[in-house]
């Protein structure tokens, strides 16, 4: 039997939980003026559920944690940009070309290439 968190049950239930929290975030925590006057508390509060929320999202369809971890930080960084104003079709490039990038290294770091057959041979002659 499957462990619970790798089922598609149990991912939805997770997806469900932390949607769930960040939704009783946004709607029990008192939202700052700006962003100088945000506590630490609310900082932490909003980022840290909205985070596992983008997780278990992404998680729903691609099953690899990290890489759903990647996801929710890129998510993360350009929320941030957006509330900043600071998001434009530049700097959103360049957000999303790190961020495969880094999927892409993650990638090549879990499936490295084996060498095909006609190289291993090629030392021995």
């Amino acid at each position: 039997m499957k462990k619970f968190a790798q089922s598609f049950i149990g991912r939805c239930f997770l997806f469900g939980l932390s949607l769930t929290i960040f939704a009783l975030v946004l709607n029990y925590l008192k939202p700052p003026q700006s962003w100088p006057s945000a506590s630490i508390f609310q900082f932490l509060a909003f980022f840290l559920s909205f985070l596992a929320m983008t997780i278990s999202l992404a998680d729903l369809f691609i099953k690899d944690i990290i890489i759903s971890f990647v996801f929710g930080l890129v998510c993360i960084v350009l929320v941030v940009m957006l509330a900043l104003k600071v998001l434009n079709w530049p700097t959103f490039s360049i957000t999303l070309i790190i961020a495969c990038g880094v999927i892409y290294f993650i990638y090549q770091l879990k499936n490295p290439r084996k060498p095909k057959s006609e190289f291993k041979n090629l030392n021995r002659s």
